[in-house]
């Protein structure tokens, strides 16, 4: 991974994890859509993907999906959609993506910075390791325990989590609910 690769993937973290602080009640997942070609970290609404969808797409760019999409006065904001990871390096006001996609898709600006949630700092603390590791000689990230591999590959096949103790217990605490 060349140090563009780096950055932008680091990036995505940062958005991601800026847009969570601002609404904790969205959530963050990784997603490979068309097959595996794109490699996202995907922001969908308390709903699902119906509802509010965000890709921001670390091998392209940052797309919105959402119905209130269509009705978004872009021309406000002076920003290209789909965003370009060029679009976001470029920002002197670092903010200022996250707030746009927010707007994009129907978000109210929050009037006081909610109260960190475990789930935002954890995106948070991941974002700072990131950052830690960019230059490092060995490529750091950061991956779902579910792999979005196309039918390839089963979840239960794959080692990730084999010798972390709370990972087995809710891998297995989900398998007894979903029935499996």
């Amino acid at each position: 991974m060349n140090l563009s690769e780096r950055l932008i993937n680091l990036q995505s973290w940062w958005v991601a994890s800026e847009l969570l602080r601002r609404h904790p009640e969205l959530e963050l997942v990784e997603t490979h859509p068309g097959g595996g070609l794109y490699d996202c970290l995907t922001i969908i609404g308390e709903r699902g993907m119906n509802e509010l969808h965000i890709d921001l797409n670390r091998v392209g760019r940052m797309h919105v999906h959402t119905p209130m999409a269509s009705r978004f006065d872009r021309t406000r904001w002076g920003i290209e959609h789909p965003v370009e990871w060029s679009t976001e390096r470029d920002q002197t006001d670092r903010r200022l993506i996250p707030r746009f996609l927010e707007d994009a898709v129907g978000l109210a600006a929050p009037t006081q910075t909610p109260v960190s949630t475990p789930k935002s700092l954890a995106f948070r603390v991941i974002y700072q390791l990131l950052l830690f590791a960019l230059n490092e000689e060995a490529e750091w990230d950061a991956r779902n325990a579910q792999l979005d591999s196309s039918g390839m590959m089963s979840d239960n096949e794959l080692p990730y989590f084999d010798n972390i103790e709370s990972a087995q217990d809710a891998l297995h605490r989900g398998t007894t609910v979903s029935g499996q």
